[in-house]
This record gives C-alpha cells, sequence and structure tokens, in this order.
C-alpha cells in the first residue's frame, strides 16, 4: 500500500483570486479589490454573478485571510467549520443595513420579507 493511497481522487481544491464588485461611493476604498474563492463554486458563483450584473447590480465580497482552527481542549462544537473549509461567502458589511433606500447593496431573499429594525434585518 502506497503512503499516497488515502487521498480522495476527485479534483484538487484551492482558493483562487476572483475580481471584486466596488460600487462607487464614499466605501469603495473599503472594498477589497480582489477576494478569494474556493476553486469548486467558481463556475456556479460566476453564473450567479453574472445574473447579478444583468439586473445592474454589484455583490462586494469580504476577503478574509484563511487559516486553520484554533487549537483548544476546550468544545470544538462551537467552531464553524465552514469558513475554514471555504465553503462561506461573507459580504461587505458597510454597504448594508445603513439605509435602506441609499445602500449599494440589499440583503433579501425572493420567499421572505424582511423588515428592517435598528439596523438588523429580520424575517
Amino acid at each position: 500500500m502506497n503512503r499516497f493511497d488515502w487521498f480522495p481522487s476527485g479534483p484538487q481544491l484551492f482558493f483562487t483570486l476572483r475580481n471584486n464588485d466596488r460600487p462607487s461611493g464614499a466605501t469603495q476604498a473599503t472594498i477589497p479589490i480582489q477576494f478569494l474563492m474556493r476553486s469548486d463554486f467558481v463556475a456556479g458563483f460566476d453564473d450567479a454573478l453574472e445574473t447579478i450584473h444583468a439586473t445592474g447590480c454589484q455583490l462586494p465580497i469580504l476577503s478574509l485571510a484563511h487559516y486553520l482552527p484554533p487549537v483548544t481542549s476546550g468544545n470544538q462544537h462551537d467552531i464553524d467549520m465552514l469558513y475554514f473549509i471555504g465553503r462561506t461567502i461573507d459580504l461587505v458589511p458597510s454597504l448594508a443595513l445603513n439605509d435602506p433606500d441609499m445602500d449599494p447593496i440589499a440583503v433579501s431573499s425572493l420567499n421572505t420579507f424582511y423588515t428592517i429594525v435598528d439596523g438588523c434585518s429580520t424575517a
């Protein structure tokens, strides 16, 4: 048995740099020029982003550095593992939930009505 036999035979996963949407305005300088995305999500994300752009909208992404989870002897159930394996997307928080009439982005769902209460969205 080879020492590499336990590796999966699927495609290799890696993080790739993507160009970010940067709406004009006072907060444009706070939006990263590029963001990282896991390689197996790029095709689907590009399709969704094309649909967003076709409607005249933009989706600024906040790309945080990816690192390994902390080593603790405590309860590991409190750690969100989805972030560490690249399965989360963070929007630039300074662009939403400030003024619903002027925000460059809106957070909503087609099937749920959201209202803004004290700067937070509620279903």
